[in-house]
């Protein structure tokens, strides 16, 4: 799941009016807004496969039935799992708020106030409730009550988190896990040739790690199937990459050149420099 920005004041022209209708090209507008993903998984669906589900179920709010910012685009299995569930923390909006169209959106003010449990891709940032696993189920745990409420809603049964973590893990494993082993053996082989002529070469590890980050890159587009999980996987493992037990880990500069390069590439997350702040000493990479 990633946050994507949706104009709410700029809905398709076929939601407006007397006589509004989620039409093909109000399916094609979410479809191109998700780049062809679902909005909570992130699995690549086929046009045909997506399903219009509403943030808010019709059954408990029938005035946001063609509500633009109500409107998402998932995978027929999420829209079961959504199904008529929309956990709050504090009360139901009344029914007439709603007749004043401004009080539909899901950012105004009324609606805020229910203090909703479930993630909105367009109104959150996932990242700060949710944090990715690596190969358990939920695939997702949340570290904030929304954040639970979401993961246990959509991503906590046996079967819809086997099947998400069955295509993540067969994505990681087909795509990204020999990115990293191609990128592993490169250093350790520079590493050991080094140390055979006496003299680490530092220069040498930023060359050598260029060329994988470019490849690993693309995962963390927007576009990309499964990015949220990719991004949280890509950044685990540049903290791992030498905590195993090699010559390369007796290095600082080595370890630091690995980690500098990295960001040359990647946006900075917050918490991926802190560990590496509080372990430049020796513990990271280690």
């Amino acid at each position: 799941m990633i946050s994507i920005y949706k104009d709410f004041d700029n809905p398709p022209k076929d939601l407006l009016g007397d006589n509004p209708k989620i039409t093909k090209e109000v399916k094609l507008a979410l479809y191109d807004l998700y780049h062809g993903k679902c909005a909570y998984t992130e699995e690549k669906l086929a046009f045909e496969e997506m399903v219009v589900a509403h943030y808010r179920p019709v059954s408990l709010y029938p005035a946001l039935e063609f509500e633009w910012s109500n409107l998402l685009p998932v995978s027929e299995q999420v829209n079961i799992l959504l199904s008529n569930n929309f956990p709050i923390d504090g009360e139901q909006v009344e029914e007439s708020l709603l007749l004043n169209v401004e009080n539909r959106k899901a950012d105004s003010v009324c609606l805020l106030a229910e203090k909703p449990l479930l993630l909105h891709p367009e109104m959150d940032t996932p990242e700060n409730h949710i944090t990715s696993t690596s190969n358990s189920i939920p695939f997702f745990n949340g570290h904030t009550k929304k954040g639970e409420t979401t993961s246990q809603l959509l991503y906590g049964t046996f079967e819809s988190g086997y099947n998400l973590l069955e295509k993540i893990l067969a994505h990681r494993q087909d795509l990204i896990i020999p990115i990293f082993k191609a990128l592993a053996k490169s250093l350790n082989d520079q590493y050991t040739f080094d140390k055979s002529k006496g003299s680490i070469e530092h220069k040498n590890y930023e060359s050598i790690t260029r060329p994988y980050f470019k490849k690993l890159y693309p995962f963390f587009k927007a576009d990309q199937e499964f990015s949220f999980a990719s991004k949280s996987y890509i950044e685990e493992q540049i903290c791992n990459i030498n905590r195993k037990k090699t010559d390369i880990s007796e290095d600082l500069e080595v370890r630091e050149i690995i980690f500098s390069n990295y960001y040359n590439f990647y946006p900075k997350n917050p918490t991926v420099q802190q560990e590496w702040d509080k372990n430049t000493s020796g513990g990271l990479f280690q």
